[in-house]
């Protein structure tokens, strides 16, 4: 009898598959390696121009028009960074948004605005609240603030409903 066989290692068996299975194990994340008991956290960002300074020139330009556009329809709200994205807030989380290789992503896009805002149908939307809005073709302004001025009102509708 062989020694594999001898301490019950058959190929087939359960200990030869947990080899086999422990044999292809991912390596371990880089933190661990290191030795640090937690995975190092993300920099912090500390406003919207730090954010911005992240991307290009040709993109830090969308960026901001995108910023000045949110800001001329909802001058009220407030900027905020928020799973390190940019957001405004106005009665709750206005927008958020955020570049990407090949867009800039507008959140939220609801179903009542996809009902009412007939542009909307010209960008790629995920259905789970985002449009696209691609890097290589002008910002649309007016759509975007249409979106703007939806979320104001929907969110005005959500506090008033929570006010009572």
């Amino acid at each position: 009898m062989s020694r594999a066989a001898s301490v019950g290692f058959v190929p087939g068996s359960r200990a030869s598959i947990q080899q086999d299975l422990v044999s292809k194990r991912q390596p371990a994340p880089l933190w661990q390696n290191q030795g640090w008991e937690n995975p190092p956290q993300p920099h912090p960002l500390n406003g919207y121009d730090e954010y911005i300074a992240l991307f290009p020139a040709a993109v830090q330009e969308k960026l901001q028009l995108l910023r000045r556009t949110i800001r001329e329809a909802a001058p009220e709200a407030e900027e905020a960074i928020k799973y390190r994205m940019p957001t405004f807030v106005f009665h709750g989380n206005l927008v958020y948004f955020a570049a990407w290789k090949k867009h800039i992503g507008l959140y939220p896009i609801t179903s009542s605005m996809e009902a009412t805002i007939p542009e909307l149908a010209a960008y790629p939307t995920s259905g789970r609240g985002t449009i696209k809005l691609p890097l290589d073709q002008p910002l649309p302004v007016s759509l975007i603030q249409n979106i703007v001025a939806s979320r104001v009102k929907e969110n005005l509708e959500n506090s008033d409903k929570t006010a009572a």
